[in-house]
């Protein structure tokens, strides 16, 4: 009988050393833990921001008639825009505008559609709620170049 406590004893020490003891965070963490393995090689960490599935970079004028919603990807992957203003520079001039939805409005189209080769934009101050309703998220952006 006591060599079986004692067995068991081990057992379990070993088991709970073997263990690794996580939060519940990070239980929750691991539903995007396929998004982070994707984009480590480019360390953005946090919640960012695509376009046309793009996280900045060049984007051609045929992808500007293509697209009109954001995406969020990363660790908030899946989370609901409720604030963004886009900067559009065309031809060196800067022209700010902005919305509370992830869908680009008519006039940020309209904008967006008549840039020129070398012009860019950009997305500031993009807030997100967080799929599990428990709060909001600050959004990285990066700049786009017209190609």
């Amino acid at each position: 009988m006591k060599l079986e406590v004692k067995h068991f004893l081990v057992v379990t020490i070993a088991l709970l050393c073997c263990i690794p003891f996580s939060s519940s965070n990070a239980i929750e963490n691991e539903l995007f833990i396929t998004d982070y393995q994707c984009n480590k090689d480019r360390e953005i960490g946090g919640a960012y921001l695509t376009f046309a599935g793009k996280f900045g970079g060049e984007i051609t004028k045929a992808d500007l008639q293509k697209y009109s919603k954001l995406d969020i990807h990363g660790c908030a992957h899946g989370s609901k825009i409720y604030q963004l203003t886009i900067v559009i520079t065309k031809s060196g001039k800067e022209s700010t505008e902005s919305s509370k939805t992830d869908n680009l409005t008519r006039i940020m189209l309209a904008e967006l559609r008549s840039l020129s080769k070398g012009d860019t934009f950009t997305f500031k101050k993009v807030k997100a709620n967080l799929p599990n309703g428990r709060g909001s998220v600050d959004v990285t952006s990066r700049v786009f170049t017209i190609v």
